[in-house]
């Protein structure tokens, strides 16, 4: 569909998350910028790539998101601290 070709489009890593945080479409720039493997991202939460410690706040902030629509990092591009698989951030 269009959504997963501009996402694997992008040399960006992207990746697409439901509400709950769950990924469900990953791209190639992020599967080699983060060393996992398409199988090991889609099913997981997006907190597995949260880097500077906001790992276990990760899903607060999507419900924060969702329940008051504040855009504080969804919504624009911004970079963040993220963890590759080797635990490198």
């Amino acid at each position: 569909n269009m959504t997963s070709g501009i996402i694997e489009a992008s040399f960006d890593a992207m990746f697409f998350i439901n509400e709950g945080g769950t990924i469900h479409l990953v791209n190639s720039a992020a599967i080699d910028k983060f060393g996992w493997t398409r199988d090991e991202f889609v099913g997981r939460n997006i907190s597995m790539i949260c880097g500077g410690g906001r790992a276990q706040h990760h899903n607060s902030y999507i419900k924060r998101y969702l329940k008051t629509g504040e855009k504080r990092v969804m919504g624009g591009k911004r970079e963040l601290m993220a963890r590759r698989k080797d635990g490198t951030e």
